[in-house]
């Protein structure tokens, strides 16, 4: 893939590098960019045993994220194949003391899905402090918006060795638009209006095995309108849904959920020809128009000849 550089500055002296204008095509749009790369690196390296770093700052990252109909990413191919090995290596001693990101931004497109939705998060800032590739890890801040105003922040730690992270999160304003395009092939309805505001705490692991434990004490969900997919009136109104105490872990493979209350639930339901109501329809997922199954009627038995039957006699009791 083609590479461009703007301008590199180095200073031999105090061992910083700044480059300007990074862009990597594919082929012709860019996939990855950069306005800009601060580093300073730290002398102090050749006696720590640790690639140390005092600051690394990216100003206006860029990466264009494209799920392809086949569900391969894109960014992947950025990835040289590596060789086989028995073990894998250890990471190399690395030591950041503060990594800054700020007007990132992401647009990112799922093009296996029916919908092929599309996302754009910007500004995106993050921040790492403290960074090692050790257990301790290092703390982080991650703090994104969508062009349709959803609100992303995220903190916690994370470590590289093994793989791990614990912290909490939120999601404000998210558009049950959204989530209805990413998942329309999962649910059995539309989603065609509304917005959902959500926090909880989490904590993954990665070593040999998945592990991730999350907890959401409330789920609310504000103007929710279901509709049958592909039809443009809605059936179901909730003008406000709490999800209260949503437990998740992924190694037991469950999802608990305290309870659920609804307020002020609208529902456009009558009674079909085969005599189910139109609302089973919609949470199954079936179209109004669907004539309902019929039963296929048993086969006539064949004619056959009569024949002689012989009945066999019961043995009779011993005296």
């Amino acid at each position: 893939m083609p590479v461009s550089v703007g301008e590199v500055q180095t200073h031999p002296f105090t061992f910083e590098m700044t480059v300007h204008d990074l862009v990597v095509a594919d082929p012709d749009e860019p996939l990855l960019a950069l306005e800009r790369l601060y580093v300073d690196f730290e002398l102090a390296s050749l006696w720590r045993r640790a690639w140390t770093f005092r600051i690394v700052r990216l100003n206006g990252p860029f990466a264009r994220a494209i799920i392809r109909p086949d569900g391969s990413l894109n960014l992947m191919d950025l990835v040289p194949d590596a060789p086989p090995q028995a073990e894998p290596e250890p990471l190399p001693g690395v030591h950041i003391e503060q990594l800054i990101v700020s007007r990132g931004q992401v647009n990112f497109a799922d093009r296996s899905r029916r919908q092929q939705p599309e996302k754009v998060l910007a500004p995106i800032q993050f921040e790492l402090s403290d960074f090692r590739t050790t257990p301790e890890g290092g703390d982080f801040t991650l703090s994104a918006a969508s062009e349709a105003g959803e609100r992303f922040d995220w903190k916690g730690r994370i470590a590289a060795q093994p793989v791990s992270s614990q912290g909490e999160f939120s999601i404000r304003g998210l558009k049950a638009r959204s989530v209805w395009e990413f998942a329309s092939e999962q649910l059995p309805f539309e989603l065609a209006a509304g917005e959902l505001d959500l926090a909880g705490t989490y904590d993954f692991r990665y070593d040999q095995a998945t592990s991730l434990e999350a907890s959401l004490p409330e789920i609310t969900g504000t103007g929710l309108t279901l509709r049958e997919t592909g039809h443009g009136e809605d059936r179901v109104v909730l003008p406000k849904l709490t999800v209260a105490d949503t437990r998740l872990s992924w190694a037991q493979g469950t999802v608990d959920v305290d309870s659920v209350t609804v307020e002020g639930a609208q529902v456009d339901s009558w009674r079909e020809p085969d005599g189910r109501f139109s609302i089973e329809r919609l949470l199954a997922g079936m179209p109004a128009d669907a004539a309902p199954a019929q039963e296929t009627p048993a086969p006539a038995p064949e004619a056959v000849p009569p024949r002689r039957r012989h009945r066999r006699s019961k043995p009779r009791p011993m005296s």
